[in-house]
């Protein structure tokens, strides 16, 4: 999707954080519940960015 409204642009700001989160939380072995909470946030900013557009 396009950051083409404030939304967007937020929800992407929101997901390079969480993305850059998961990596460090799998890079650490003890942090694997808190890798599981960051994919579903990330999954949660994508479906509001899909239902906006649609």
């Amino acid at each position: 999707f396009r950051a083409d409204t404030d939304i967007n642009k937020k929800a992407l700001s929101i997901l390079a954080l969480i993305e850059g989160a998961i990596l460090i939380g799998k890079a650490s072995k003890n942090t694997k519940h808190i890798s599981a909470i960051l994919d579903t946030a990330r999954d949660l900013v994508y479906s509001i960015c899909i239902k906006k557009k649609s």
